[in-house]
Protein backbone atom coordinates (compact mmCIF):
# COMPACT_ATOMS: atom_id res chain seq x y z
CA UNK A 1 0.00 0.00 0.00
CA UNK A 2 1.48 3.29 -1.18
CA UNK A 3 -1.44 5.66 0.02
CA UNK A 4 -1.99 4.83 3.50
CA UNK A 5 -5.84 6.51 5.16
CA UNK A 6 -4.56 6.30 8.87
CA UNK A 7 -1.75 8.85 7.27
CA UNK A 8 -3.95 11.66 5.54
CA UNK A 9 -6.31 11.16 7.73
CA UNK A 10 -3.70 12.37 10.84
CA UNK A 11 -2.65 14.85 8.55
CA UNK A 12 -5.58 16.40 7.21
CA UNK A 13 -8.17 16.15 10.05
CA UNK A 14 -9.74 12.91 8.47
CA UNK A 15 -11.64 15.00 6.24
CA UNK A 16 -12.17 12.76 3.12
CA UNK A 17 -12.99 16.44 1.22
CA UNK A 18 -9.97 17.66 2.15
CA UNK A 19 -7.89 14.87 0.77
CA UNK A 20 -10.07 14.38 -2.66
CA UNK A 21 -9.02 18.59 -3.07
CA UNK A 22 -5.55 17.66 -2.18
CA UNK A 23 -5.09 14.41 -4.23
CA UNK A 24 -6.73 15.78 -7.46
CA UNK A 25 -4.26 18.49 -7.04
CA UNK A 26 -1.69 16.46 -6.63
CA UNK A 27 -2.34 14.03 -9.48
CA UNK A 28 -2.13 17.28 -11.75
CA UNK A 29 0.55 19.46 -10.53
CA UNK A 30 2.70 16.48 -10.35
CA UNK A 31 1.62 14.67 -14.20
CA UNK A 32 5.18 15.11 -15.32
CA UNK A 33 6.88 14.76 -12.28
CA UNK A 34 8.38 11.75 -13.53
CA UNK A 35 9.72 12.69 -17.35
CA UNK A 36 10.57 16.49 -14.71
CA UNK A 37 13.10 14.01 -12.61
CA UNK A 38 14.44 12.22 -15.71
CA UNK A 39 15.25 15.36 -17.22
CA UNK A 40 17.08 17.38 -14.55
CA UNK A 41 19.14 14.89 -13.67
CA UNK A 42 20.22 14.56 -17.47
CA UNK A 43 20.81 18.20 -17.20
CA UNK A 44 22.66 17.69 -14.04
CA UNK A 45 20.57 20.35 -12.80
CA UNK A 46 21.16 20.00 -8.99
CA UNK A 47 19.49 22.97 -7.57
CA UNK A 48 16.21 21.98 -9.59
CA UNK A 49 16.08 18.52 -8.51
CA UNK A 50 16.75 19.82 -5.29
CA UNK A 51 13.54 21.92 -4.98
CA UNK A 52 11.61 19.36 -6.37
CA UNK A 53 12.38 17.02 -4.03
CA UNK A 54 11.41 19.45 -1.32
CA UNK A 55 8.11 20.60 -2.59
CA UNK A 56 7.68 16.53 -2.86
CA UNK A 57 8.22 15.82 0.52
CA UNK A 58 6.31 18.31 1.70
CA UNK A 59 2.87 17.40 0.44
CA UNK A 60 3.56 13.36 0.87
CA UNK A 61 2.63 12.87 4.30
CA UNK A 62 -0.68 14.86 3.91
CA UNK A 63 -1.55 12.18 1.11
CA UNK A 64 -0.75 9.61 2.91
CA UNK A 65 2.23 8.59 1.07
CA UNK A 66 4.88 7.77 3.99
CA UNK A 67 6.70 5.38 1.53
CA UNK A 68 7.48 7.91 -0.87
CA UNK A 69 8.02 10.76 2.22
CA UNK A 70 10.73 8.23 3.46
CA UNK A 71 12.31 7.50 -0.11
CA UNK A 72 12.30 11.29 -0.76
CA UNK A 73 14.53 11.93 2.33
CA UNK A 74 16.73 9.51 0.99
CA UNK A 75 16.74 10.86 -2.22
CA UNK A 76 17.78 14.43 -0.57
CA UNK A 77 20.58 13.56 1.18
CA UNK A 78 23.13 13.31 -1.65
CA UNK A 79 21.57 15.91 -3.09
CA UNK A 80 22.39 18.43 -0.09
CA UNK A 81 25.99 17.30 -1.17
CA UNK A 82 25.84 18.46 -4.57
CA UNK A 83 25.62 14.77 -5.55
CA UNK A 84 22.90 13.02 -8.03
CA UNK A 85 22.91 9.60 -6.70
CA UNK A 86 20.94 7.85 -9.38
CA UNK A 87 20.51 4.76 -7.73
CA UNK A 88 18.34 7.00 -5.06
CA UNK A 89 16.50 8.67 -7.77
CA UNK A 90 15.70 5.12 -9.37
CA UNK A 91 13.83 3.76 -6.27
CA UNK A 92 12.35 7.20 -5.80
CA UNK A 93 10.74 6.82 -9.40
CA UNK A 94 9.51 3.47 -8.77
CA UNK A 95 7.51 4.44 -5.54
CA UNK A 96 6.56 7.69 -6.79
CA UNK A 97 5.11 5.93 -9.57
CA UNK A 98 3.57 3.44 -7.61
CA UNK A 99 2.17 6.13 -5.04
CA UNK A 100 0.57 7.89 -8.40
CA UNK A 101 -0.91 5.62 -9.61
CA UNK A 102 -2.95 4.20 -6.47
CA UNK A 103 -3.24 7.53 -5.47
CA UNK A 104 -5.56 8.05 -9.31
CA UNK A 105 -7.36 5.07 -8.14
CA UNK A 106 -8.49 6.64 -4.76
CA UNK A 107 -9.82 9.73 -6.13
Amino acid sequence: MYVEEEVWMQYLAGSRDLFNVVAKSFVTDYASYHNDIEKNIDLNNIDELHNMLHSLKGITLNLGMKKLYEQTENTLIPIRKDIIDKAEFAALLDVFDKSYEELKKLI
